[in-house]
C-alpha cells in the first residue's frame, strides 16, 4: 500500500509557495496607495506624505520648515519659509537678529526713508522711538536725532547744539539758571 502523505505535503507546499509564504511576498497594506508601506508610512492616509523628518506632525513634502520642529507652520511674511527657520521672518531685509521687530509689519524693505535708526521697526506705526535714543518720540522734541530730544525754549535748536537753552540772552556757560529766562 502506498502512502499519500507526499501528494498532500506537495499540494500544501505549491499552496504555500503561490501564496507567498515561503518566498517571502506578502501582500503589502497601503491605504493611500503611495507606494508606502502603511507601518512604515506617518501619514498612511495621506498620499502625499509619507515623512516627518523633523516630528511636528506635518509631513516633509508640505513642512515650511523640514528640519525644524514648528507645528505651528507660521509665515509671517509669505516667503514660503516658516518663521522658526527664515532668518527674515517679517521680509524687511533685516537679518531677525538684527530686527527689534522681527515679527512686525511685512511689505516693506528697512531702509533710512522709513527706519531711520535702522532697527527693523518701521518709522510710523510700529517704532515708537525713531532715532532709538531712549526717549519715546511723543516726548522727543526731535524724533529722528538721536542727539538731541529737547528743544526748551522752542527756538527749534536741541538743547544739547543751543548755547543759550532758556533763550535770555545769556549762554548757559554764564548763566546760574540756565532753564530759567526770568534768571540769569
Amino acid at each position: 500500500m502506498r502512502v499519500m502523505i507526499p501528494s498532500i505535503l506537495c499540494i500544501l507546499l505549491m499552496t504555500a509557495v503561490l501564496s507567498g509564504c515561503i518566498w517571502g511576498e506578502e501582500e503589502m497594506n497601503d491605504i493611500d496607495g503611495d507606494g508606502i508601506e502603511d507601518s512604515k508610512d506617518i501619514f498612511p492616509n495621506n498620499p502625499n506624505e509619507s515623512i516627518d523628518s523633523d516630528d511636528d506632525g506635518v509631513g516633509d513634502n508640505s513642512d515650511l520648515c523640514i528640519d525644524v520642529h514648528n507645528p505651528e507652520q507660521a509665515d509671517l511674511d509669505g516667503d514660503g519659509l516658516g518663521d522658526a527657520c527664515d532668518s527674515d521672518s517679517d521680509g524687511d531685509g533685516l537679518s531677525d537678529a538684527n530686527d527689534l521687530c522681527s515679527l512686525g509689519d511685512t511689505g516693506w524693505t528697512s531702509d533710512s526713508t522709513n527706519d531711520n535708526d535702522g532697527d527693523g521697526c518701521q518709522d510710523w506705526g510700529e517704532d515708537d522711538d525713531d532715532d532709538n535714543d531712549g526717549v519715546l518720540d511723543i516726548n522727543d522734541a526731535f524724533p529722528m536725532d538721536s542727539t538731541e530730544t529737547s528743544d526748551f525754549d522752542g527756538d527749534g535748536l536741541g538743547d544739547n547744539q543751543d548755547q543759550d537753552d532758556d533763550n535770555d540772552g545769556y549762554s548757559d556757560e554764564e548763566d546760574a539758571y540756565p532753564l530759567d529766562p526770568n534768571q540769569h
